[in-house]
């Protein structure tokens, strides 16, 4: 990954949202540029298209396991049957 498309990705760490419109002002590179670098990291899945012209980081999503009272059995028969 090159040094423009690591600063994009900080700005959108700063940021909910970047635009392709918000980019090119603060970098001074022109819109169609923005857009080339932004919908590139959108195919990275870098980024996610939020809008039209609009990207934001993607969500990740958080696994919490949850045991099922079947299965919570079975650990206390193990653990007690096993040293």
């Amino acid at each position: 990954m090159n040094a423009s498309k690591r600063q994009i990705l900080d700005l959108a760490k700063s940021n909910q949202k970047i635009s392709v419109s918000f980019l090119a002002f603060s970098s001074g590179m022109k819109p169609a540029t923005a857009r080339q670098y932004l919908s590139s990291l959108a195919k990275d899945k870098k980024l996610v298209r939020v809008g039209q012209g609009e990207y934001a980081l993607p969500q990740k999503q958080v696994f919490t396991y949850s045991p099922s009272e079947k299965v919570k059995s079975i650990y206390d028969e193990l653990k007690s049957e096993l040293p």
